[in-house]
């Protein structure tokens, strides 16, 4: 019976922590405490973003991961089983071009929005979206936000701020 109330005790304590450690970053959301433990236990491989894919799957969110290229000196990404390709000096992907070589994580909101991106993928994404540009730790992800999904936005705001502290 003791062991049983200390498993309980411990299991008390761990929830406790968690909902005051995310209770002071303002939000008890499924997706904050996903980041939390990801980042605690330092699991983050810097070589993939698993931790974003997975959340954005779950989230029903389409994206592709961007490469770059130093032979062409494009970006390329596939959307759909089609590949594009767009010169670093291209509007936005001038700054990711600048951002993908730091360790830190950025999130550009409107990517591109001014060379009509927006519109170009509209065939490709069943939903209407806001482009989003994700850069961090040497990779960069396109992602089609669904409009109205302020959820995940703000995950990916938090995200980006809890990986600049733990870098």
């Amino acid at each position: 019976m003791a062991n049983h109330n200390t498993e309980e005790s411990i299991i008390s304590t761990l929830v406790d922590e968690t909902y005051r450690v995310s209770g002071d970053e303002g939000s008890n959301s499924k997706l904050d405490l996903s980041t939390y433990f990801e980042l605690k236990s330092g699991n983050r491989n810097e070589a993939n973003d698993h931790l974003l894919e997975d959340t954005l799957v779950r989230n029903g969110v389409s994206f592709s991961l961007i490469q770059y290229s130093q032979k062409t000196s494009c970006f390329h990404f596939n959307i759909q089983e089609q590949q594009f390709s767009c010169p670093r000096n291209w509007g936005s992907f001038s700054e990711l071009h600048r951002e993908i070589s730091f360790d830190r994580l950025k999130l550009m909101e409107g990517f591109n929005s001014d060379h009509f991106i927006d519109e170009l993928f509209s065939g490709l994404v069943e939903y209407e979206y806001e482009t989003i540009c994700f850069c961090g730790n040497r990779e960069s992800y396109l992602i089609f936000l669904p409009k109205g999904k302020e959820d995940v936005l703000n995950w990916l705001r938090k995200y980006c701020e809890s990986g600049e502290v733990a870098a």
